[in-house]
């Protein structure tokens, strides 16, 4: 027998993570546990909903309907990875529903950013410049695939580890770095026409503000 297999099989326990007694709290139907795990993650959903599907006026509604889902199979959480990452999985699928129901593929155009080639000059304004970048950066976002998307969205704007995103998009951890690097490329050239070099550097390190 593969012991290193067998291991790796071996359910992994997150009994000391700080989310566990929230988590069975809320299995057992404590409301108020459930009241809580929605103060606590409403922001980081909203703001991953916002990432992928930028798009305002659709944003309580999905944000809505994940934690209704949450609420829905939280008795089918296994504690198998941290509740946060159980979450945004579930956040993710529903962003990708969301995509294939209603075939979104441009959710800003350049007359909503009302971008200004005046404003991309060295010479600019910086905060002025550095909104265009921003906004320029998440049109982009909407040209490229919802798996690139998806994958930048988490890594580049939430933070989160190559393992945790292994967790979100059910791939292999090895897979994360492979599909990383050939989103970022997919987003740098939909974007590049749009940048001088320099400009274009500035912007892969904007990913924070949004």
């Amino acid at each position: 027998m593969d012991v290193r297999a067998a291991v790796l099989d071996e359910p992994v326990s997150y009994e000391n993570s700080p989310d566990y007694e929230l988590a069975v709290a809320c299995q057992s139907g404590d409301r108020k546990a459930f009241q809580k795990l929605v103060r606590q993650y409403q922001e980081k959903v909203r703001g991953l909903v916002y990432s992928i599907l930028g798009d305002p006026e659709l944003l309580d509604d999905l944000v809505q309907e994940i934690f209704i889902k949450v609420y829905t199979s939280i008795n089918r959480f296994e504690h198998r990875s941290n509740l946060g990452t159980w979450i945004y999985r579930i956040a993710v699928n529903h962003c990708r529903d969301e995509i294939r129901r209603r075939k979104i593929r441009r959710f800003f155009s350049l007359e909503k950013m009302e971008l200004d080639p005046v404003a991309l000059n060295p010479s600019a304004d910086k905060a002025l410049l550095k909104k265009e970048r921003v906004e320029l950066v998440r049109w982009g976002l909407s040209k490229i695939s919802e798996k690139h998307r998806a994958i930048i969205v988490l890594r580049d704007f939430e933070d989160m580890s190559y393992e945790d995103i292994a967790e979100v998009l059910n791939i292999e951890l090895g897979t994360v770095k492979s599909r990383l690097n050939r989103a970022r490329l997919a987003l740098k050239e939909v974007i590049q026409p749009f940048f001088s070099q320099d400009s274009l550097n500035d912007a892969e390190h904007e990913n924070e503000a949004l």
